[in-house]
């Protein structure tokens, strides 16, 4: 069974000697916020199925028309050094060999040169996330020493983080976690960010 576990938005509400009790706007606040939850978790859950079958076509529709999609290897997000992908760009990805330079492998100063498939299969989908049991709603499970600032850089954002634990066999240190980032774009959640996490030593 999958484990949820969502950022909830505390009400801290003042009411009378009788006892407190949730105003109408605090109410009609946490409908509106449980909504916006399971759309966010809806489109990312579509996005990872897109991400999976490497079906950019279908992930290309999905993206920020005016951010594009950053891709961050290792938790710490900086526009100076990682890159960014417009809907265009990522519709063409299946058709492109061209190698990038998406970052610096963390803790070393080696850079990450990888084609587009090469990069997804180390640093998206190196995981089965899909059938992972752990799942967060705007809330980081996988902590490593890469500074996580995702809330800092996209403080607006909704983002669903899929974690995988690892294995016994490694102690758990071969755990990794994707985080999808969404924010809203006419009324739907668009993908800005694809954060991949893990441990390094």
């Amino acid at each position: 069974m999958k484990r949820f576990i969502i950022g909830i938005m505390i009400f801290m509400i003042m009411g009378s000697t009788q006892g407190c009790y949730p105003t109408q706007s605090a109410i009609a606040s946490d409908v509106v916020y449980e909504s916006k939850t399971s759309q966010a978790f809806d489109t990312a859950t579509i996005t990872l199925k897109f991400i999976r079958d490497r079906n950019y076509e279908s992930l290309s529709e999905l993206v920020h028309p005016q951010k594009g999609i950053i891709f961050v290897p290792y938790g710490y997000v900086d526009y100076n050094e990682h890159l960014t992908f417009s809907a265009e760009q990522i519709k063409d990805f299946s058709n492109t060999t061209t190698v990038y330079t998406w970052g610096v492998v963390n803790q070393s100063a080696d850079m990450i040169d990888l084609t587009i498939e090469d990069y997804f299969n180390r640093y998206v989908y190196n995981k089965d996330f899909i059938t992972t049991e752990q799942i967060a709603i705007n809330y980081i499970i996988g902590i490593s020493n890469a500074i996580e600032n995702v809330k800092d850089i996209f403080p607006d954002s909704y983002f669903v983080e899929f974690y995988d634990k690892g294995t016994e066999e490694y102690a758990g240190l071969d755990w990794a976690s994707l985080k999808i980032v969404m924010e809203e774009y006419d009324g739907e959640f668009k993908i800005v960010a694809i954060i991949h996490s893990d441990y390094v030593m």
